[in-house]
């Protein structure tokens, strides 16, 4: 009995990693795409504050 429950532990164990390994597989590629599509966002996101600080200037110093 003890043995039969040992085995079914480790086939447990073994599908698990195998479901990691199968599904969480992460190569260079995803990586470069992710890379880059951080990059975009992050020269959007620069490009909008930089508008967004000039807008806020050109308001305060219209006031005086």
């Amino acid at each position: 009995m003890d043995r039969a429950i040992k085995n079914f532990i480790k086939i447990i164990v073994l599908m698990f990693f195998s479901f990691i390994y199968v599904f969480m597989e992460y190569n260079k590629d995803k990586i470069t795409k992710d890379k880059a599509q951080t990059w975009k966002t992050f020269n959007k996101l620069t490009i909008f504050t930089i508008i967004f600080v000039a807008i806020v200037l050109i308001i305060i110093f219209s006031l005086f």
